[in-house]
């Protein structure tokens, strides 16, 4: 009976120390793990501050494509424009040359002039 009484008592021994040991692995896993999810946050950090200023620049060279776009587009209206106000007001120009001529003409037919000579 002392022996099943000692192995009994060696047992109980055996599993608390199997405790301890699962408790002091648990701890030291646990720090582990901690070190382990601070570096690979930093590292996440740090990988996505990288990413956000490749973005950065691409958004900034985006941008600048645009900007240097509708530079562009506005420099080709406005000379458009300036053509059409040329050409618009060359026609009114023309135009009013042209029914004043007639005008004079009437005049000279109804009261029967020579023409003018240039």
């Amino acid at each position: 009976m002392s022996n099943n009484i000692s192995l009994k008592k060696f047992e109980e021994i055996l599993v608390a120390n199997n405790k301890i040991l699962e408790a002091k692995i648990d701890q030291k896993l646990s720090s582990n793990n901690k070190a382990l999810e601070e570096k690979l946050n930093d590292m996440f950090v740090a990988n996505n501050t990288v990413l956000l200023n490749a973005m950065d620049i691409k958004i900034q060279a985006s941008e600048k494509r645009i900007k240097q776009k509708l530079t562009e587009d506005l420099g080709k209206k406005i000379e458009e424009s300036q053509e059409y106000t040329i050409d618009t007001l060359t026609d009114l120009i023309t135009g009013g040359y042209d029914l004043h001529e007639d005008r004079i003409k009437r005049i000279e037919t109804e009261l029967n002039l020579p023409p003018l000579k240039a």
